[in-house]
């Protein structure tokens, strides 16, 4: 969803809610979002088998209401510093590393494929249902 909403909210006027970049600029930030991902993937096994997947799918979930939240939080500071400065960077750094975060919902043990969310997203879902069933026979009944 993002990454067809955020293209859109960086390409708009300042004075309407956007940041006003260009298409170059964009790209760049698209690509500074990839590298965040990856940043994400670091921590990410340590923390899932410290808290768990349930834990770890709900704080990814969580964050995604901060995520849009942060989208106001952007114009107004290209409002107040422009595109440019240590507040500017710092405010995205901060909104791609949420947004990246919310990939966890997606992931599995293997944090180097969480790039392939779509493919995982079923993956998600089975070790919920697995976590979730009390033995094995109740399990093959919920799966089917």
């Amino acid at each position: 969803m993002l990454f067809a909403v955020y293209p859109i909210f960086a390409f708009m006027p300042v004075e309407k809610g956007g940041l006003a970049l260009s298409e170059a600029r964009i790209g760049i930030h698209m690509s500074f979002r990839a590298v965040t991902q990856i940043l994400a993937l670091i921590p990410y096994p340590y923390l899932e088998r410290r808290y768990g997947f349930m834990r770890m799918y709900r704080f990814s979930m969580l964050l995604w209401p901060v995520t849009i939240a942060l989208f106001p939080l952007l114009n107004v500071v290209a409002r107040s510093n422009g595109e440019e400065g240590c507040l500017w960077y710092g405010a995205l750094f901060v909104f791609f590393m949420v947004w990246a975060f919310t990939g966890w919902a997606w992931s599995t043990c293997n944090p180097l494929l969480v790039s392939f969310r779509a493919h995982l997203s079923p993956a998600g879902m089975f070790i919920m249902v697995n976590e979730a069933s009390p033995d094995a026979s109740t399990l093959s009944s919920i799966n089917s």
